[in-house]
């Protein structure tokens, strides 16, 4: 399809200098937003900021991040129950293979853990996505497994995993989506209720969108 688009938006770095440049090239503007280490809820607004002033759109951008705010307003308020002493602690399962890849702290999956009241076992990472010994994982076993799509769930038959709360009780989750939880945008918001759930049982609400729009914004409910 030629779609003659203006400007491309990635949440993927691996796009090489030569392939950005054809970009460039054809006069199609380029716009990387990195969802690594330093990428949290408030730099998603500030996104949504940025993209609103490239589009002509700054008031449905302030809409946006209004109604994030009061929507994680609404998460706290509702879980404000869920003392620290009370908390499950979690884990997040990227990728399996030779090495265990998740997501240490400064980082928006971080905050998903934060506003769901949930421990990261994972903390104690640097740089964003990236690897974990299986030593960190066995000193802090996880109450609750996140299982991303791509995960073969047999990788949890041996250790460290095998061994832990969440192996054992079959509190082990695969995410619905799995791009809601690796590109930092505005629809992040509702995977939180999705945890909170799947974690302690009972359902939190947020509000509407501010403005219609013609596909279903959460992608838990609408599966894309």
């Amino acid at each position: 399809y030629n779609l003659t688009p203006q400007l491309v938006v990635s949440f993927d770095s691996s796009y090489s200098s030569g392939q950005i440049d054809k970009l460039l090239s054809a006069g199609i503007s380029y716009l990387f937003l990195n969802a690594g280490a330093g990428s949290n809820f408030s730099v998603v607004e500030m996104q949504n900021t940025l993209l609103g002033e490239l589009t002509g759109e700054m008031h449905n951008a302030y809409l946006l991040n209004q109604w994030m705010n009061q929507s994680l307003s609404a998460i706290s308020n509702q879980t404000s129950n869920i003392t620290a002493s009370k908390e499950l602690s979690a884990f997040y399962y990227q990728s399996s293979g030779s090495d265990i890849y998740t997501t240490g702290n400064n980082t928006f999956f971080n905050d998903f853990f934060e506003y769901s009241h949930l421990k990261n076992v994972a903390i104690s990472v640097q740089g964003g996505f990236a690897t974990v010994s299986p030593e960190v994982i066995a000193a802090s076993p996880p109450d609750i497994i996140f299982l991303d799509q791509y995960v073969n769930s047999s990788a949890l038959t041996v250790y460290p995993f095998n061994d832990t709360p969440a192996y054992r009780n079959g509190s082990v989750y695969v995410l619905p989506n799995e791009n809601i939880f690796s590109e930092p945008n505005f629809r992040d918001v509702y995977a939180i209720p999705w945890m909170i759930d799947k974690a302690y049982g009972f359902k939190v609400t947020i509000p509407a969108l501010p403005y219609n729009l013609q596909d279903n914004p959460d992608p838990i409910a609408s599966g894309g």
